[in-house]
Order: C-alpha cells, then sequence, then structure tokens
C-alpha cells in the first residue's frame, strides 16, 4: 500500500506559501500518511496533524485561518510571531489597551528590565573575560536579546491539538538541533504532550542569532534547519513511497547577490546554499534508490528510458543506496514545489504583514496548481504516470 508524505522545510513567514500549495493538493484529493517539518514547517506539520482527525483536507482551511487571523500583523509587532522589545510604537498602539489600560506600561518596563540585565552581563564579561579584545566586544551584541517570542509561543500552546496529535494515525517527525552538541532531535506523537509539545515546535523554530534557543530536559535546542532545512530522510525511514516536498527556497540563481553586500545578507546567502545543496544531495540520493531497485530486478533497459535516472553508477553502489536507511525495498516519487522566486532577504523571514502572507499563500497555490514535474524536477518512480 503506497504511503504518502509532506515534508515541509523552514522559511519563517515565507512558510505561508506551503498553506497554497496544501491547499492545491488538497484539491487533488491528497490524504498523507506522514508529515514532517522544520521549523516553521514543523508548525504546519503539528497543526495539520492535530486537526485532520476532525476536519479532514479542511485542516488546510483551518492553517489558512491562522496564518491570517493570528499570526499576520505589523512588523514591528502586534502579530503571532515576534515582538520588538522596549518598542515605543507599542505604547501608542490602542489596542494594546484593551484587556489592561496599564499592560503597555508594563510590558514597558519588563523589556527594559530585561534589557538591562542583558546589557549589564555583557558588560561584565566585557571586563572579566580573558577572550581577546575583539571577541568581547561582539559579544555586546546580541539581536535576539530586542526579540521575543511571547506572541509565538502562546499561538503554539492554544492553537494545537496535542491530544489529536497524540492520538493520531498518522507519522509525525520534527527536526531540532541541540545547540550544545550540534545532533538532531526528532519529536514524534508521543513527544506532542499538552504541557511540553509546544516546546517542541518552539525548537525547532528557533532561529539561530534571531530567536532566542529554548531549554529542554537541560540542553539548549535551536532550528531544525541548521542542519536539516527540509526533513526529507525522516519521511523516507517512516515509510513514505510518494513524497510531497514544500520547500520554501527557490534556485540560488534566481537571487541576485546583495549590493552593495552587506554581513546578513552574505551569511543568508551562505545559509540558503547550504539548504539547497542538502536538499539536491537528498534528492540524489533517493535518484540512486530507484537505479539501485531497477539494477537489483534487471531492469537495466528502464535505465536509459526514464529523464530521472539517466546517471547509473556501479551496480554494487546503487544496490547498497536502495537498501540503506530504508525499511523496505520500494521506489520512490517525489514532487517538488518552490517558489519561482523569493527575495533572498533574511528579513523577509520576520516580514509577516497580510498582504505578503496573502501574496506567498496564492504563489504556493498557483504554482501546486499548474505543477509540472519536468520542470520542477521531481523524482519519478520508473512506473509512474
Amino acid at each position: 500500500m503506497t504511503k504518502e508524505a509532506l515534508v515541509f522545510s523552514g522559511g519563517g513567514a515565507e512558510g505561508a506559501y506551503q498553506v497554497g500549495v496544501l491547499k492545491a493538493l488538497t484539491e487533488k484529493g491528497l490524504d498523507p500518511d506522514i508529515m514532517t517539518g522544520t521549523s516553521i514547517g514543523a508548525f504546519s506539520a503539528a497543526f495539520l496533524l492535530g486537526s485532520w482527525h476532525r476536519h479532514g483536507r479542511d485542516a488546510v482551511k483551518k492553517l489558512e485561518d491562522i496564518w491570517l487571523d493570528h499570526i499576520a500583523g505589523t512588523l514591528t509587532g502586534d502579530n503571532g510571531g515576534f515582538r520588538i522589545r522596549a518598542n515605543p510604537m507599542e505604547l501608542v498602539n490602542p489596542r494594546a489597551y484593551r484587556n489592561n489600560p496599564f499592560g503597555p506600561m508594563m510590558q514597558m518596563f519588563r523589556d527594559t528590565t530585561f534589557l538591562a540585565e542583558d546589557t549589564l552581563r555583557r558588560v561584565t564579561n566585557l571586563v572579566s573575560s580573558d577572550s581577546p579584545l575583539l571577541s568581547r566586544l561582539m559579544g555586546l551584541v546580541n539581536i535576539s536579546s530586542f526579540i521575543s517570542v511571547e506572541p509565538w509561543e502562546k499561538l503554539l500552546k492554544e492553537e494545537v491539538d496535542y491530544e489529536a496529535v497524540r492520538n493520531s494515525d498518522k507519522t509525525l517527525r520534527l527536526v531540532a538541533i541541540n545547540w550544545a552538541t550540534g545532533k538532531p532531535k526528532f519529536f514524534e506523537r508521543k513527544d506532542m504532550t499538552d504541557e511540553d509539545g509546544w516546546r517542541a515546535i518552539r525548537a525547532s523554530s528557533a532561529m539561530p542569532g534571531l530567536f532566542p534557543t529554548i531549554e529542554l530536559e537541560g540542553d539548549p535546542y535551536v532550528d531544525g534547519g541548521v542542519l536539516m532545512n527540509t526533513p526529507l530522510k525522516p519521511a523516507i525511514r517512516a515509510g513514505a513511497d510518494v513524497l510531497h516536498v514544500i520547500n520554501m527556497n527557490s534556485a540560488i540563481s534566481t537571487i541576485p547577490p546583495a549590493d552593495p553586500p552587506n554581513t546578513m545578507e552574505t551569511f543568508y546567502r551562505q545559509q540558503l546554499i547550504e539548504w539547497a545543496s542538502a536538499l539536491n544531495r537528498d534528492i540524489e540520493r533517493a535518484e540512486s534508490y530507484n537505479k539501485g531497485m531497477l539494477l537489483m530486478e534487471g531492469r537495466t533497459e528502464k535505465l536509459a528510458e526514464s529523464p530521472n535516472l539517466r546517471h547509473a553508477s556501479t551496480a554494487v553502489h546503487l544496490a547498497k543506496a536502495a537498501a540503506s536507511d530504508r525499511p523496505a525495498y520500494r521506489y520512490l516519487t517525489i514532487h517538488r514545489y518552490h517558489p519561482r522566486q523569493s527575495s533572498g532577504d533574511v528579513l523577509s523571514l520576520m516580514d509577516i504583514r497580510r498582504e505578503k502572507i496573502e501574496d506567498w499563500i496564492a504563489q504556493g497555490y498557483e504554482d501546486a496548481k499548474d505543477h509540472h514535474c519536468e520542470a520542477a524536477g521531481c523524482v519519478l518512480a520508473p512506473d509512474a504516470d
């Protein structure tokens, strides 16, 4: 029996693109058995899994509503993703006074206290550490100190049905990285407890340098995208035959380098290249699975017939590739969906204005509705239509 998987990559605010793709795929009848995700993709996977048992394919509409009605907001705050600490704009926002007329002033006090303590700690390190002066000076700068993820944590606690996730008959794999050891951690349905399930998603979506780490069992965790921005392997190991991979990063060649260059964009472009390279390696490995299966079955004529299976290496290598990391021998079909063009701007990860989210959803829908495997670089099983 064929098992289908949805594989969600990270991408911050651009993750709204996933909603558009899902709308098109569910219109075509998709009912996935497996969901894997990293970062914002971890949220997509967990939310859908918790909603699917009750709403079926309408869970995608529920996810769209979350994006538009709860996550969308302004760049400086009043959104469901993050808040800028000690932001004076909160003091002049009428909606901030709805629940508590003293709320904004109390929040400003808490923010300034937090920043003052953080600054004191860093200055103390500057004057007392034996590290080189340049290292100590760099330690004074930490963007994540000014970013509070309280709105995101609140949304994760309130909008994901963790009991339904645990009771689902579908498979879940979320990825986070242990910041102390550098090793990935995979969260499954059983880890989605009412008390700590939100922490797993929060860990997977803690973008290093922007969002603060979160502690789990005494260790700090960050965004799974550090090592596995598109968790393809976990879906394959879970038994998927047909995978729908929604990757938020378009081809690097479509994103021009920043001119003039700057440090943040340079590091982000480097990250984009690493993410694309890692995914391409996984895709090539999946192609090798199919080649190895053909060779083991003696169907060498198919190697020449299929445009995705041209580059055969040695029979031994491919046969081993087909057998490794697989619960059973089977061919793979991988459909790829990604934006035709991304901004390549690191700050676009945090651009959750409603109009931008609506644009991403619309783009995802159109791309998936008009999906062409040859143009998208999909991997097709030899006998697939």
